[in-house]
């Protein structure tokens, strides 16, 4: 992989946990997701009848919470783009 400039229109990539142990440290998202995938990939491989509904109602709660994190942060991210411009007060200073 050959190194290039980054353009000032690009973001940086964001690191991605390879363990649980390392998503635990990045932020509660990232542990969400490897939590996430961890489920899908065990119920993909096949699991006992007994286990299926426990694991698929973990997931869907995992990834229900996954995207309200998301939903969060993007509102965030509106809220914080459009601020009023507030009166100058020469006395403040």
């Amino acid at each position: 992989m050959a190194l290039r400039a980054v353009g000032s229109d690009e973001k940086p990539p964001k690191r991605q946990a390879r363990t649980l142990k390392e998503a635990v440290r990045l932020s509660e998202r990232e542990l969400l997701v490897m939590m996430r995938e961890r489920i899908a990939s065990e119920i993909d491989g096949g699991v006992p009848p007994h286990t299926l509904a426990p694991l698929s109602r973990q997931l869907r709660e995992l990834d229900k919470e996954i995207r309200l994190l998301d939903l969060k942060a993007k509102q965030e991210a509106a809220e914080d783009g459009i601020v009023a411009d507030e009166e100058w007060d020469a006395a403040s200073i």
